[in-house]
């Protein structure tokens, strides 16, 4: 694995709107989390547990979860959000993180941009909002991966996220 180095891409792409992604560019991040080693769930149990949260990724594990929109009881794959999509983006620029964090698999994401790119491309109102949480307020390492991840999942293709990873992985 060699680390991350899209700045220069990502200026590049930042001054543009996100592209649409279609559910092919979706399937096709999908199967490029697999092939970089990281295992995908979609509606885990522990879903129904973590009220409010729409997935996760954890580094140590390897593990992206996706808590769809739609999700039932009995935790099989419903018919995907605009939102679902959004996070499976947001979630899956953590990996990015993680690979630009010295390697995947080793509990350390690092941010990939300056901070400067997330409040432009969301905005100072939304940026202060996502601030809100406390969790981001209490720990400026998590707020700086966070708010970065949403930006990349609010600008960034599917498709985009998936060449990124697969450079950063040199596959």
């Amino acid at each position: 694995m060699k680390p991350l180095n899209l700045l220069p891409v990502l200026v590049v792409l930042s001054s543009t709107p996100v592209v649409a992604s279609t559910f092919d560019d979706h399937l096709h991040l999908y199967h490029t989390l697999q092939r970089v080693g990281v295992n995908v769930s979609i509606n885990a149990p522990d879903c129904h547990k973590r009220q409010g949260v729409d997935g996760y990724y954890q580094s140590h594990t390897r593990h992206l979860v996706i808590c769809q929109d739609k999700m039932n009881r009995s935790h099989q794959e419903v018919d995907w959000t605009n939102n679902d999509y959004d996070t499976l983006r947001h979630e899956s620029w953590h990996v990015a993180q993680d690979c630009n964090g010295n390697g995947i698999g080793n509990g350390y994401l690092k941010p990939v941009m300056d901070l400067k790119y997330s409040y432009a491309v969301l905005g100072r109102q939304q940026a202060q909002s996502l601030m809100s949480n406390p969790v981001y307020r209490s720990q400026p390492q998590v707020h700086h991966v966070e708010m970065e991840a949403f930006a990349v999942a609010s600008r960034e293709s599917a498709r985009s996220i998936a060449d990124k990873l697969l450079q950063c992985y040199s596959l």
